[in-house]
């Protein structure tokens, strides 16, 4: 019985340890991993998914970065969605309005990212969040990959400048005070600037004054004026804005106009935001002269490259005024200079390099639109882009150039993968050289056409063109034109020089006879060999020939120039030691 006793206890004692280890390693998997991830949202809560198609295209995105599946779920409310998220766990990641996190969600979720509305150039009024109990590596992630996006289509999809980490939102970035399409109704009395206004709230309590009684001691309860921004009238000719006092004043309220985009006396794009805010006044705008159809968070243009004016006519309590706004436009793309198109390269690896705007951004296209490459200009508008994987043949690619304006530019590019460069050698003649006859072209040349000119001008016949040469300089190219556009050329020049040096021996004349060694002297010749009577003679110009016997003498000077033309002069003379007879006939 101790025995059977003791077999019970281990047995025990076993599956007690197993009940302790399973659960301990299926933990240490995150279950993330056994299904699909899935984020969800609220269709037009918060301006960041208006359509589902936009929430496919960042879980598209989300899928490529992580590797792993991403799919999307929409909810009718975000309180439906904070059940299937945090309660049901049936979701990974959220999109919710901040209200929503600041209320209800507080503290129920895991921050990742915020997000810069493009076309409002404000904070967005969402934040991307995970569930808890998400693995932290999977949520860092997520938070890593959307604050390094920058496709722009997708950023373009989304209304979205960037994306940022929550925790690292830009310093004086507006908060996100502009009346979203997602917030406007279309009832009477269902606008938000009507429901603030009928319910006595301010409607936007960040940059709304205090509405309410003044401080004690002052009397009277006079509520002060609401301030908002500007509302344009939908399909006016002219945009009227205004906003009135809420109750009564004693004295008329002075206007109050600021412009914050178009920044006054600042430069632009041709499409700058139009963003103000009014108070105590309804205003008529007119930009360079023409009434404005366009409204606070509207794109003004496209306007053309130069100074334009924005004139404010306002009409309120305390009268008429009028204010005016300059600003600069910056129309014009960024030039783009690629010194070497096509590009010809004999690896699969190259480096690009051209001249745009200084700060531009410089990007590489592939031939499907997919962007390869991405740097900046530096401040003397110098770039380089690496690329890599290149085919045999030609790769074609687009250069783009964006400056900080957002005018664009385009061009071609085309890099030649080759097995050899283009190259040309001419090995005869040799250039600068000096020659005394006509020379024999010898060259060598890769594959491709090849083209002879001689003096600049094409020849068919290399030889016979040569043979027709006059004494004087010459220039021969050989050129060599690739099947892939590919060029290379090579140029010698040449004298030719037929005719020998002008010699000229003053001494010894020929047919002379001395009565001792006659002196040399020539002209016409700066180096000449002299040979008397066969034998070789060292001597200078003016020099004393050596003592000769009596007797007839042969003297030959040749002189030779550079292009190896020989002169050549014989001298004859004798040396008669003797002197005259003299025989005395008569007497």
């Amino acid at each position: 019985m101790p025995s059977v006793r003791r077999g019970y206890r281990l047995l025990i004692r076993f599956v007690l340890c197993l009940s302790v280890i399973l659960p301990l390693q299926l933990s240490l998997v995150s279950p993330v991993f056994a299904r699909d991830l899935v984020l969800g949202f609220v269709p037009g809560i918060c301006g960041l998914f208006k359509t589902e198609s936009q929430a496919e295209a960042l879980a598209g995105f989300l899928s490529e970065t992580l590797g792993q599946p991403v799919t999307v779920r929409a909810f009718k409310s975000e309180n439906n969605l904070h059940f299937w998220l945090n309660r049901f766990r049936e979701i990974d990641f959220a999109v919710f309005s901040v209200e929503y996190l600041e209320g209800r969600g507080r503290g129920a979720f895991i921050p990742l990212a915020g997000y810069i509305r493009k076309s409002l150039e404000c904070d967005g009024r969402g934040r991307l969040v995970a569930r808890r109990g998400v693995v932290p590596s999977l949520f860092v992630s997520v938070g890593n990959a959307l604050a390094q996006l920058k496709e722009d289509s997708l950023l373009d999809q989304l209304d979205v400048l960037r994306f940022y980490r929550v925790g690292e939102r830009p310093a004086g970035l507006p908060a996100a005070t502009s009346v979203t399409e997602a917030q406007v109704g279309t009832g009477a009395g269902s606008r938000p600037t009507e429901k603030a206004l009928q319910a006595g709230k301010p409607l936007w309590p960040d940059r709304q004054e205090k509405i309410g009684p003044e401080p004690a001691g002052t009397g009277a309860q006079t509520p002060a004026p609401v301030v908002m921004s500007a509302q344009a009238v939908a399909g006016g000719e002219q945009n009227d804005v205004e906003s009135a006092p809420m109750g009564s004043a004693k004295e008329p309220a002075e206007p109050v106009l600021e412009l914050l985009s178009p920044r006054p006396d600042g430069r632009t794009g041709p499409t700058p935001l139009l963003q103000f805010h009014l108070r105590n006044a309804r205003a008529r705008i007119l930009l360079d002269g023409q009434p404005l159809k366009a409204g606070p968070g509207d794109r003004l243009g496209p306007l053309a490259d130069g100074r334009h004016e924005l004139l404010f006519e306002l009409t309120g309590p305390a009268g008429r005024s009028a204010h005016t706004f300059d600003f600069e436009v910056d129309a014009t793309p960024p030039a783009i200079d690629l010194p070497d198109n096509p590009l010809p390269v004999t690896g699969t690896d190259a480096q690009i390099a051209g001249v745009s705007e200084p700060g531009a951004l410089v990007r590489l296209l592939g031939s499907d639109g997919t962007e390869v490459a991405r740097t900046d200009a530096d401040r003397q508008g110098n770039w380089s882009l690496a690329i890599a994987e290149l085919v045999p043949g030609e790769n074609a690619f687009q250069v783009v150039a964006r400056d900080v304006f957002g005018n664009e530019s385009r061009t071609g590019l085309a890099v030649i993968r080759v097995d050899e460069m283009p190259q040309v050698a001419i090995l005869s003649p040799k250039n600068d050289a000096i020659l005394s006859a006509v020379p024999t072209l010898a060259f060598t040349a890769g594959k491709g056409e090849v083209q002879v000119l001689v003096d600049g001008a094409p020849v068919d016949d290399p030889p016979e063109a040569l043979r027709a040469l006059t004494d004087g300089r010459h220039e021969i190219e050989v050129r060599l034109r690739t099947a892939w556009g590919g060029e290379a050329s090579q140029k010698v020049v040449f004298l030719l020089d037929r005719e020998g040096p002008d010699l000229v021996v003053a001494s010894p004349v020929d047919g002379h006879a001395y009565s001792h060694s006659p002196t040399i002297e020539w002209g016409g010749a700066d180096s000449v060999t002299v040979v008397l009577d066969d034998r070789l003679l060292e001597v200078a110009n003016g020099g004393s020939l050596p003592e000769l016997p009596e007797g007839d003498h042969l003297l030959v000077v040749i002189a030779t120039d550079t292009a190896g033309n020989e002169t050549r002069r014989e001298i004859r003379f004798r040396i008669d030691l003797q002197g005259p007879k003299l025989e005395l006939t008569a007497p």
